[in-house]
């Protein structure tokens, strides 16, 4: 548990690697983790297990939407 994340320090990792690809490599404020932590609290997320899952579907869904935006455009021309 970190100052004031209730959360175990492997789902604090996890959020931290999604975080930062989700803001192109940047490292947020730390207020913006506590914000998301509340979240991933709210939606259940309190093992490392579970973290690992989130993180991975959502890596795997920004795959897809990038592989349909590249359809597109080779669509549109």
């Amino acid at each position: 548990v970190y100052a004031n994340i209730d959360l175990p320090r492997g789902v604090l990792n996890a959020m931290i690697v999604k975080v930062v690809k989700q803001n192109g490599g940047e490292m947020p404020a730390f207020n913006y983790f506590k914000k998301v932590s509340q979240s991933w609290i709210k939606d259940g997320i309190f093992t490392t297990d579970d973290a690992i899952k989130y993180v991975t579907e959502y890596i795997d869904d920004e795959k897809v939407e990038a592989k349909n935006e590249s359809e597109e455009v080779f669509e549109s021309l």
